[in-house]
């Protein structure tokens, strides 16, 4: 499985790092939200010297080994999830991924019911790929998600003020593996040195569990 193999090498290489969840919202960020509820956007990791760990696409089969690998390096991530794009989000499989997932600590967030473009959809479609699956979320779950991730990273004005209106932020991704872009586990895991090689301040690392190959 290409996403794993290649996290597992990418962790090894993390000793100087913090991992933690998109954007490491600080004390100061949460004050700042109560106040405005939704419409903020993040671009990058509030944290110095911090990685933030996404997986889009999911829950998939290979949920529960991303979860393995991460809490074998202490790790935790945020899962952009759909409701329906490769599986079926109420899947009882599904379901049980989502509970493990919140039990060890990780975070779940929005990524659209299907994962389409919100801005190629009219207002009301695009606030049905949003609303939809936060309501899946709160039942299985039992809460609705403080973040959203665009797919593709599109938004306009329209897309943004839905979402505003949704008293949720936004977070966009900064590094991408390329594994939605068919590279390899080896060069995957070649994109990941790089990163850790070149010491950013910080990163939200873009992947993917649903692919493999």
């Amino acid at each position: 499985m290409a996403v794993s193999i290649a996290l597992v090498a990418f962790l090894c290489l993390l000793a100087n790092f913090a991992l933690g969840a998109p954007a490491n919202v600080t004390e100061r960020d949460l004050a700042v939200r109560a106040k405005v509820k939704g419409g903020q956007i993040f671009y990058g990791c509030k944290k110095r010297n911090a990685i933030a760990l996404t997986f889009n696409n999911g829950p998939f089969e290979y949920h529960d080994e991303i979860l393995k690998n991460l809490a074998k390096y202490r790790a935790r991530a945020t899962f952009f999830v759909n409701g329906d794009n490769y599986e079926c989000i109420y899947t009882p499989k599904n379901v049980e991924r989502l509970q493990n997932a919140i039990k060890a600590g990780h975070q779940i967030a929005n990524n659209g019911w299907n994962s389409w473009d919100l801005t190629a959809l009219a207002p009301e479609d695009a606030k049905i790929q949003i609303t939809r699956l936060d309501e899946a979320l709160l039942k299985i779950i039992g809460v609705k998600p403080a973040f959203i991730q665009p797919p593709y990273n599109n938004y306009d004005t329209a897309v943004y003020n839905l979402i505003k209106e949704n008293q949720q932020d936004i977070v966009f991704w900064d590094y991408s593996i390329g594994d939605l872009d068919g590279l390899s586990t080896e060069e995957s895991k070649e994109k990941y040195k790089q990163l850790a090689y070149r010491h950013p301040r910080n990163a939200i690392v873009f992947n993917h569990e649903t692919v493999h190959e």
